[in-house]
């Protein structure tokens, strides 16, 4: 059995489509997000925790024996900012 088009019936479909488009947008947001993080390679990160590593070395000033912690806390501050991008 056919189904009637009326124009509630119209109304409604231009409504779901509209849906369905602002969700494939968000979609592609969030994974834009995503890929200013992804863009980066593993050494380029690498080095931007080092020169991080050793400003916080420099601030402590140069007192030894927190290179983990000054390391963890690089990679921390690093991935946040691209995250933000």
């Amino acid at each position: 059995m056919a189904r009637k088009v009326t124009r509630k019936t119209v109304r409604k479909s231009s409504v779901e489509k509209k849906k369905s488009v602002s969700a494939r947008k968000k979609i592609v947001s969030s994974s834009a997000k995503k890929s200013a993080l992804e863009k980066i390679s593993p050494g380029e990160l690498s080095a931007l925790a080092e020169k991080k590593a050793y400003e916080l070395f420099e601030r402590r000033g140069y007192v030894h024996g927190n290179d983990l912690g000054d390391w963890y806390e690089a990679e921390k501050a690093v991935m946040a900012g691209l995250k933000k991008k």
